[in-house]
C-alpha cells in the first residue's frame, strides 16, 4: 500500500512539475491565465498588484514583467472590464476620476463607470464616455510607481498599453 501512495504522489509532482514547465511565454488572446499588461514605452513593464495585495484599494503599479500571477489580467477590446486573473478584483478609477489620480483595484461590480474600460485600437485603455485614460504617471517606468488616470491625448506614449 505504501508503494502505492508514493507512485501516485510521485506521478501527481511529476504532473504538476511538466505543467510549470510547459506554461506558453507568448499570451496572445483569449489566454485562460490572463494576459500581462505592458507599458507601450517599456514592454518589459507591467501593470501588476504589489505583494499580490488582493484587497479594496490596493494601488496599481508598474513593474517588471514576471510569471507572478499578480501581473495578468482579464481585458478584451472595446468596452470592458479590467480584471485581476483569478479573482473578483478590477482595475479602479474612483469616484471622481481626474487626471493625476491613482488607480487601484476595487471588488468587480457590473456597470460601475469607475469601472467601466474602453480598450481602444491604437491601445489605450480608457475610461468609457468619460475622457480619461490609463497613465504611465510622468512616463515613469520605474518599478513600485502607482499608474494614474490623466486625460486622453492623441500621441501620448504615456497612454499606451500593449496586451500580450
Amino acid at each position: 500500500m505504501i508503494g502505492q501512495n508514493t507512485l501516485v504522489f510521485s506521478i501527481f509532482a511529476t504532473s504538476l512539475s511538466a505543467l510549470a514547465l510547459n506554461l506558453p511565454v507568448a499570451r496572445s488572446p483569449p489566454y485562460p491565465y490572463g494576459q500581462h499588461i505592458t507599458a507601450g514605452s517599456d514592454s518589459n513593464k507591467c501593470l501588476e498588484i504589489p505583494n499580490a495585495d488582493y484587497a479594496n484599494g490596493t494601488p496599481v503599479e508598474i513593474h517588471d514583467c514576471g510569471p507572478a500571477s499578480n501581473q495578468f489580467w482579464f481585458i478584451q477590446p472595446g468596452e470592458t472590464k479590467v480584471q485581476v486573473a483569478g479573482t473578483n478584483f478590477c482595475l479602479d478609477a474612483g469616484s471622481s476620476p481626474q487626471s493625476g489620480v491613482g488607480l487601484k483595484i476595487w471588488q468587480c461590480y457590473d456597470n460601475l463607470p469607475a469601472q467601466d474600460w474602453y480598450l481602444t485600437a491604437d491601445n489605450r485603455i480608457a475610461l468609457t464616455n468619460q475622457g480619461q485614460c490609463v497613465d504611465l504617471t510622468n512616463g515613469n517606468s520605474t518599478n513600485g510607481v502607482q499608474v494614474q488616470t490623466w486625460q486622453c491625448t492623441d500621441n501620448n506614449n504615456n497612454q499606451v498599453w500593449i496586451v500580450q
